[in-house]
């Protein structure tokens, strides 16, 4: 527990006013950490990384629940990463795995594997792309031998 410094430097003359004195500064804890309590009870309701960040900046002595919503916070963060990534997989296209990226904050635990499916994907376009070419070419001469030459430079 932290009393504040200004209610430190108040000292007393006599035994009724030091008794005063202490029963402020226990007033003063107790409001404090009635505070404190709201408003991390607040940020716990809500759940969202917004307000963990609200109760931490805002977060003045004791601050006893900043530990917790530090973790809190780290959770938040987490599970929308995870949610995230799930829609990228499910949507499975190029945009959506950069949509990813774009708007991938801290932590951001699929970045790697969301580059490498990019670069697979985007290789596999391309060769799609190449032996749709080829095999149009193929049916406009509509030969066996150019159709032959298809299926030898698709393999």
């Amino acid at each position: 527990m932290t009393i504040a410094p200004s209610i430190l430097e108040k000292t007393a003359e006599n035994e009724f006013e030091k008794a005063l004195l202490y029963q402020n500064q226990q007033f003063i804890l107790a409001k404090q950490k009635k505070e404190d309590s709201a408003d991390y009870a607040k940020a716990k309701a809500e759940h969202t990384t917004a307000a963990y960040l609200q109760y931490l900046k805002n977060c003045q002595s004791p601050c006893a629940y900043s530990s917790a919503a530090e973790i809190a916070y780290k959770a938040v963060q987490k599970q929308l990463d995870d949610k995230h990534y799930a829609r990228t997989q499910k949507l499975s296209t190029i945009a959506a795995h950069h949509q990813y990226l774009q708007n991938c904050k801290i932590p951001c635990a699929y970045e790697e594997k969301v580059k490498e499916n990019i670069k697979i994907a985007e290789k596999l376009v391309l060769e799609i792309d190449i032996d749709a070419r080829y095999y149009q070419k193929a049916r406009k001469l509509g030969t066996a031998q150019r159709v032959v030459k298809f299926v030898w430079m698709a393999g």
